[in-house]
């Protein structure tokens, strides 16, 4: 995914080129894990974990001083819904024969803190619907900015569908589709979708392609579990498709949740090919489970586990590893014909037991002194466990610790 930012403007066809028809290239002004890929369509009416951002950054566009030219003002309350919509704009008309009031030349309309900037603007009164057309910017209350040329907005500033639209995120991210539509119930289908949450420009604002992107079919928002998901993704790496993602999920509201987690691939001349995966368990909002398995090709395979906790005294967390392979002999790395069960296991923790009292403790014990190195885990020679006791108050300090 690209979007080309010059002058102010981002380019949503160059976004999403690769397997996608050609559409007619236009532009719209610039402007937070898919995590709340959408929730700026919400607001619209049409959504970061993830846990696959790399340097992204948020493009924050305050809107421009209104013009010098002659600009008229209109606060009219819509007949369908009783709510304030402030007009500005270069040119503004009004039939009262339909009941139509129409905005031309930098038009801006904001209502309870969000706001819609574009060419021109038309809004039927009666119909209680705005059609806003031409480099057409939609901003959130959250701050999440939507592009696109055409736009259509029932006068509580709901979206109904649209074309070739961006969706640059508060926080970074960038979807883009090549249609949108939102039901009646809330819910938003994307079509034709990529994302990144990769800076895609340089500091002189030259436009480059993302090291990463998601492209899929069809995106999916449900209002009703704050969740984002991806029908037909494909996983790109400098534009080659790496990986599949048929039942890719994130959250809108920036929250962790179960599921897979994006499998790791690595070489090492120990192990040869090594492929890891893991399974993300939420327990709860202060406690999470990790458990992963690695296959190796010029190794046993391994298990592994990860538990995290969050208490009202402090925090802790408990990492283990297991497998079953024949040891290596400590001077001459040649493995022997003895198989047996093989781990590590390191805990940690720090607790506040009082206003004045505190304990931090580590624990590292190994099955033998070879297993940490040859799984490339820690090349540390010796594991050291460690317990501290600590007392600070206005008048003293005592400290009692030890390994």
């Amino acid at each position: 995914m690209v979007i080309a930012v010059k002058r102010g403007r981002c380019d949503r066809q160059v976004m999403l080129l690769f397997r996608m028809p050609p559409v007619p290239v236009f532009d719209a002004r610039p402007a937070p894990s898919v995590a709340t890929a959408l929730a700026m369509v919400l607001a619209c009416g049409l959504p970061g974990g993830a846990a696959l951002a790399q340097d992204g950054g948020a493009v924050a566009e305050p809107l421009p001083p209104t013009p010098d030219e002659t600009v008229l003002a209109a606060n009219a309350p819509s007949a369908a819904a009783p709510r304030d919509i402030d007009f500005e704009a270069n040119e503004l008309e009004y039939d009262s024969d339909r009941d139509v009031v129409t905005a031309r030349g930098n038009v801006v309309m904001r209502s309870d803190g969000q706001s819609v900037r574009a060419d021109s603007v038309s809004w039927n009164r009666v119909a209680g619907t705005i059609m806003a057309e031409g480099n057409v910017r939609f901003v959130d209350q959250d701050g999440n900015q939507l592009y696109t040329e055409g736009l259509e907005l029932t006068d509580k500033f709901e979206a109904g569908s649209m074309q070739d639209m961006l969706l640059a995120l508060r926080e970074g991210g960038r979807l883009a589709a090549r249609s949108g539509q939102r039901d009646e119930d809330g819910s938003v289908e994307l079509e034709k979708a990529a994302y990144s949450a990769c800076r895609v420009i340089t500091g002189d604002g030259c436009p480059r392609s993302p090291s990463w992107r998601i492209l899929a079919d069809r995106v999916t928002y449900s209002p009703e579990d704050n969740r984002v998901r991806f029908k037909g993704a494909t996983f790109e790496i400098f534009g080659v498709p790496i990986l599949p993602m048929p039942r890719l999920t994130v959250r809108t509201d920036g929250k962790a949740s179960s599921g897979f987690l994006i499998p790791d691939l690595r070489i090492s001349e120990s192990n040869g090919l090594e492929v890891s995966g893991s399974y993300y368990m939420r327990l709860a909002d202060n406690r999470d489970l990790m458990l992963g398995a690695t296959a190796y090709t010029g190794a046993s395979p391994m298990v592994n586990a990860q538990y995290r906790q969050l208490t009202t005294q402090g925090a802790y967390q408990v990492t283990g590893y297991l497998t079953h392979s024949r040891r290596i002999a400590q001077f001459t790395g040649v493995p022997t014909a003895e198989r047996s069960v093989r781990g590590y296991l390191f805990a940690n923790g720090r607790f506040q037991l009082s206003p004045e009292w505190s304990f931090t403790g580590s624990v590292r014990l190994a099955s033998d002194r070879t297993f940490l190195r040859r799984y490339d885990i820690s090349r540390d020679d010796r594991l050291r466990s460690m317990f501290e006791f600590e007392r600070i108050d206005d008048q003293s300090y005592f400290v009692l610790g030890g390994w």
